[in-house]
């Protein structure tokens, strides 16, 4: 995900305040929905959680002959290969449409179920990504008064889309979906309750496969200011955005890349770190990676992201 909003918080108010440049200016104009519901400490007394999301009964689940999978991660400037069962990394390529801006690099992907590649940068341009050479094109270039999020992913058909993927992502607690077409920006919900004593905002990114799997890495407020501890994983709602339950801290901070594999969530940080999360508990294990010395302007590694049909154990 990138600064656009991890360091969206720091360049959006760097970029608020001088010049409007992850992982924050104002969010399009759109009617947005009415305060949400979640069932957690801030919210006792509420509806419970929703239900569980009717979404593709197709996914797969496992498959013993499988040996290889795919999770892509990126620097500002480059696209990798992150194969989960050796956890070797391989070098795809340069991004091709990038232009000679201090923002113009990549800040986030999302992959579908047909293994296309979408992402944003740090300009905001909405570009699809070939993921054999890293070429790339541009789809809604940069423009006056539009943002787009970091923390991006796609959630499965059936959750906002019945026939297709859809792409999501969060500009701090706002949930938007995002036009592949048109690059056209709408808002779905929010991740907290208004009136939340204890809130979350992206770090951060989205992994989201099959049945109730979708998570976002995310940093803790109370009171308006950020809790130490690392980052948290949050489950919530694919169709509105709104949390279901903070599973636990990864005790890692700046996750700014999530995939999703076999049950696992692979989180990459600003500092070139890649950890094995356990989604149901946010516990990690550090992942040896060698990214070949690659950097970013903000870091290493900004964003990441994995198909919404990957197994899930």
């Amino acid at each position: 995900m990138r600064l656009r909003l991890a360091f969206g918080l720091t360049v959006a108010f760097a970029t608020t305040a001088a010049l409007a440049s992850f992982a924050g200016c104002s969010s399009p104009e759109i009617q947005k929905p009415p305060p949400l519901v979640v069932a957690d400490d801030d919210a006792a007394g509420r509806d419970s959680a929703p239900p569980p999301v009717e979404l593709d009964s197709a996914l797969p689940q496992t498959d013993a002959t499988v040996t290889s999978g795919a999770v892509y991660l990126h620097t500002g400037k480059t696209l990798f290969l992150f194969e989960p069962y050796g956890k070797t990394l391989k070098k795809i390529g340069d991004f091709s449409c990038l232009g000679t801006g201090t923002f113009s690099e990549v800040g986030d992907i999302a992959v579908n179920r047909d293994g296309e590649i979408y992402g944003t940068t740090l300009d905001d341009t909405f570009i699809k990504i070939d993921p054999l050479t890293a070429s790339c094109t541009v789809i809604a270039p940069e423009r006056p008064g539009v943002r787009f999020p970091n923390s991006l992913s796609f959630v499965p058909r059936g959750t906002l889309d019945p026939a297709n993927d859809a792409l999501v992502g969060y500009f701090d607690d706002e949930y938007v979906r995002i036009d592949v077409t048109t690059g056209k920006v709408t808002s779905v919900g929010f991740l907290n309750p208004r009136d939340a004593s204890t809130t979350y905002e992206s770090s951060g990114d989205i992994v989201s496969v099959g049945q109730d799997r979708t998570y976002l890495s995310a940093k803790t407020y109370r009171g308006g200011s950020e809790v130490d501890g690392g980052d948290v994983i949050v489950r919530f709602d694919p169709k509105t955005g709104q949390r279901i339950a903070v599973t636990g801290s990864t005790n890692r901070t700046n996750i700014w890349g999530m995939g999703y594999w076999a049950g696992v969530a692979y989180g990459f940080t600003s500092k070139g770190e890649a950890v094995a999360i356990d989604p149901a508990s946010g516990a990690s294990t550090p992942i040896p990676l060698d990214a070949g010395g690659a950097t970013s302007r903000q870091g290493v590694f900004y964003g990441a992201g994995s198909t919404t049909v990957a197994p899930t154990r």
